[in-house]
């Protein structure tokens, strides 16, 4: 499994807070986290599971929103 988090570099915490989430729930999840100085097509935070889309926004969702979103992704 592939997540990527592509967030608003205003957002770092958080995305690293994801990463660290994600891995403890799944140890053999692979991350990738993109900060961007600008939005991602309208909004400053995404999250993607093998390329889908599951979460987009302008502010991060909760951890085990992100989470329980990968989880029915499976």
């Amino acid at each position: 499994m592939l997540v990527t988090i592509i967030y608003n570099i205003s957002f770092r915490d958080e995305a690293g807070s994801l990463d660290t989430a994600i891995k403890e729930r799944w140890n053999d999840a692979q991350t990738n986290l993109m900060g961007v100085r600008d939005n991602i097509g309208g909004a400053q935070y995404q999250v993607q599971l093998n390329g889908a889309i599951i979460y987009r926004g302008n502010t991060p969702g909760s951890n085990s929103e992100i989470l329980s979103l990968i989880e029915d992704g499976l």
